[in-house]
């Protein structure tokens, strides 16, 4: 069985929110994906999103487009 790309990105952005403090602000959410370890494409996507607080994992992945 073929792995599914999206379902690794996904993990990946996941992993990276381990442990976040939120609310947080995109800002934050880098900070600690980079402390967490997280993959440069994972950093940039979380890097990309749009300015404001998020309240949760959720509202992060539903941002990215997940």
């Amino acid at each position: 069985m073929a792995s599914n790309p999206r379902f690794t990105e996904n993990h990946q952005i996941a992993g990276a929110m381990k442990g976040v403090d939120f609310p947080a602000d995109r800002d934050q959410l880098v900070e600690h994906a980079k402390s967490n370890g997280a993959p440069g494409e994972v950093v940039e996507e979380i890097g990309k999103l749009p300015d404001g607080d998020f309240q949760n994992v959720a509202e992060v992945m539903s941002a990215i487009g997940r």
